[in-house]
């Protein structure tokens, strides 16, 4: 894998459920594959994850960056996060 994780957390606003993951490079040369890391967390998302497309820039320069932010939409069934 070319990305370590270091920490994670979440918190609820009662209608949005906030997941924030810490990941970092591992030690290596070798560029990171964000796309390939997009579809892996877009595939294990619930099923309304086809509206995800419509929150995620489709055409987004690269850049050198240290923060990334990926926005998911997902229907919460009734009691889920409480």
């Amino acid at each position: 894998e070319e990305l370590r994780w270091c920490s994670s957390d979440f918190s609820t606003d009662g209608k949005w459920c906030y997941l924030v993951f810490w990941v970092v490079p591992r030690p290596h040369n070798r560029p990171i594959r964000w796309s390939s890391l997009k579809k892996r967390l877009l595939s294990v998302c619930p099923s309304c994850s086809s509206a995800a497309s419509l929150y995620l820039p489709q055409d987004v320069p690269a850049r050198p960056s240290e923060v990334y932010l990926l926005k998911l939409c997902s229907f919460d069934r009734r009691g889920l996060l409480h």
